[in-house]
């Protein structure tokens, strides 16, 4: 049986995408936990490209050289999968394009529950066509933003992933009512302690409900900055490389 979803049909081989490839371990690892963490949505096609299913990351072991994922809902198709010498992977993460290919899966155990286990793969196709390269936070991250308009209070919102061009943030509940195109003055982006705060008019790109386990919707808002000056762009490039260089660090422990 297959399951239909359009927005991960695999990416056309044809492509020159040579630049958009991710060769390191360390690259390889940091973009399957992170969407192991959350990924909008997930296949795995096999049969030649013929038939898939809709899965999620489990869990990544670097050590084993592995990772699990989630088995479908249909006996058949999951027994089919298993026959499959090749599988490819495409994922959707805040509208970034994930490709990767790996041999034949095995059945396993997680968490007293079926699921499939394979090698981790070589090199992984991560089709960015941004402007800025933009980074992932992690979710211990002190970085938030402060949009007075909407009553975020001290707390501030949660930053999900930042560039020298834009932000997302996970919003509140008056956020999540926010339109396209919408205009947020004296706006503040706490980034740390070291790099202090950035002061921004704010503008609304987009609006994306992402579906979480248990049931639960996240409503995650694009932001574009709209007049930053080179010294805040210089902050938040420093602020990116200390996050990259977190997050290495936590792969090679």
């Amino acid at each position: 049986m297959n399951e239909d979803n359009k927005t991960l049909s695999l990416i056309d081989p044809k492509e020159d995408l040579g630049q958009f490839y991710l060769e390191t371990r360390t690259e390889v690892v940091q973009i399957l936990r992170s969407l192991n963490n959350h990924a909008d949505s997930l296949a795995v096609y096999f049969d030649q490209g013929r038939n898939f299913i809709l899965t999620s990351l489990l869990d990544v072991r670097p050590q084993q050289e592995t990772f699990i994922f989630d088995i479908g809902s249909n006996d058949e198709t999951n027994n089919r999968l298993l026959k499959s010498d090749k599988l490819i992977f495409v994922g959707i993460q805040d509208g970034i394009r994930v490709q990767w290919n790996t041999t034949q899966a095995a059945k396993t155990q997680y968490g007293g529950s079926d699921a499939f286990v394979a090698w981790l793969p070589q090199t992984v196709l991560r089709l960015q066509r941004r402007d800025f390269f933009r980074a992932v936070l992690p979710l211990t991250t002190s970085a938030r933003c402060h949009i007075p308009a909407l009553g975020t209070g001290r707390e501030g919102l949660a930053i999900r992933d930042i560039s020298v061009g834009g932000l997302c943030v996970i919003a509140n509940d008056h956020f999540a009512k926010a339109q396209t195109l919408d205009r947020f003055e004296g706006c503040t982006i706490s980034l740390d302690e070291q790099l202090g705060d950035i002061r921004q008019t704010l503008e609304v790109r987009h609006i994306t409900p992402v579906p979480m386990r248990g049931g639960k919707v996240q409503t995650r808002v694009g932001l574009r900055f709209t007049d930053i000056a080179a010294s805040d762009q210089a902050r938040i490039q420093r602020f990116l490389v200390k996050v990259e260089q977190a997050k290495r660090a936590l792969v090679d422990e």
